[in-house]
């Protein structure tokens, strides 16, 4: 499994875009969620010649990891799109319903069914389930609105705008590797986000050194990111920038 960071911080895109990372695997090309990364896509052209299929899993709603959805145009043709979210009975709607709500005419000049050729939707609805032959998991997250973790053929766990409890974290991490959100350095105004001292201090020990600090908040100064580096080090931990291609 190749997994190439497009993607890396939360909310405003800056140095890096916001959440996206594209995963090669078994024949497969997925993209977890769909922020202003998919515009790195451009450097992979590469990659997408070698499939007809994109398929995006989402894990919530929120603008900056669904806004990419409208720059994947460019990258769509020949191509099939296929698109999984937490719709019926997580929202009171399904995944296309929502989708196209936010891709109705007023926002934006093409519907969700004319991106390509062929547009499917499926709503996972909390439960786990497979994508283009990939299994993934799914637990469901503390956050303002229904967000999922998914976990990638018990290799790449995704978890990104959750608020962290070690109490979910209890088995055997043993060959994986962690994308998770660090919204804040200390704990300090922690509410429905993690922070990388609470999350470090508590994941398994065995996980840690797997694990890739993800959506990093924009209002971080550089004496921020100094320290969350630090911190990172010190536990053998790693913070993700775009451009990072991690092989898991």
């Amino acid at each position: 499994m190749r997994v190439h960071v497009l993607g890396s911080a939360g909310w405003i895109p800056g140095e890096d875009e916001t959440s996206c990372f594209m995963v090669e695997h078994e024949g497969a090309l997925l993209l977890l969620d769909a922020g202003t990364g998919v515009s790195n896509l451009a450097r992979h052209k590469d990659v997408l010649e070698r499939h007809e299929r994109i398929t995006v899993l989402l894990s919530h709603y929120h603008l900056d990891h669904v806004i990419g959805l409208i720059y994947l145009l460019p990258f769509l043709e020949g191509k099939e799109l296929h698109i999984y979210g937490p719709g019926i009975p997580c929202y009171d709607r399904s995944t296309r319903d929502l989708l196209e709500q936010l891709l109705q005419p007023a926002f934006f000049s093409r519907p969700l069914e004319r991106f390509c050729e062929r547009v499917e939707c499926f709503d996972y609805c909390g439960k786990d389930f497979s994508a283009d032959g990939v299994a993934v998991s799914v637990v469901p997250q503390r956050h303002s609105a229904p967000s999922f973790r998914l976990t990638l053929d018990n290799r790449l766990i995704y978890a990104t705008d959750t608020a962290f409890a070690p109490s979910e974290w209890r088995g055997d991490y043993h060959g994986m590797t962690l994308l998770h959100e660090c919204w804040d350095v200390t704990s300090e105004g922690q509410g429905k986000h993690t922070s990388a001292k609470d999350l470090l201090d508590g994941l398994p020990a065995e996980l840690v050194r797997s694990t890739y600090l993800i959506h990093k908040n924009p209002s971080w100064t550089r004496a921020d990111l100094d320290a969350l580096e630090r911190m990172a080090q010190a536990k053998g931990a790693h913070v993700a920038r775009d451009g990072m291609v991690l092989e898991v």
